[in-house]
């Protein structure tokens, strides 16, 4: 097993929170531009926010890794909520 190798940040980047986003794709790499979308109230109605929170270039070769990762993600996350509503039924009863 490998051994875990510390994070630094010595750029003191912060995270950011998106919403959105969108993919490029060259022969060698992919591009994920994170996005906000969103809309404020304004004098003259509805103003429109698209803002670009992070860019992120990946070799292509990560692909495979981060479609198995997100597949996890996803099907922890429909366990936990799957989890949640059994709780609540039982409570209902």
């Amino acid at each position: 097993m490998p051994q875990d190798v510390p994070i630094t940040n010595p750029l003191e980047i912060s995270a950011v929170y998106s919403n959105h986003f969108g993919v490029s794709a060259t022969m060698s790499d992919f591009t994920i531009y994170f996005l906000e979308l969103g809309q404020t109230p304004g004098p003259k109605g509805i103003i429109h926010k698209q803002e670009v929170k992070a860019i992120v270039t990946l070799p292509i070769m990560a692909a495979g890794g981060m479609i198995q990762v997100l597949q996890q993600i996803l099907q922890a996350h429909a366990n936990q909520v799957e989890e949640a509503q059994k709780k609540l039924n039982i409570g209902q009863q």
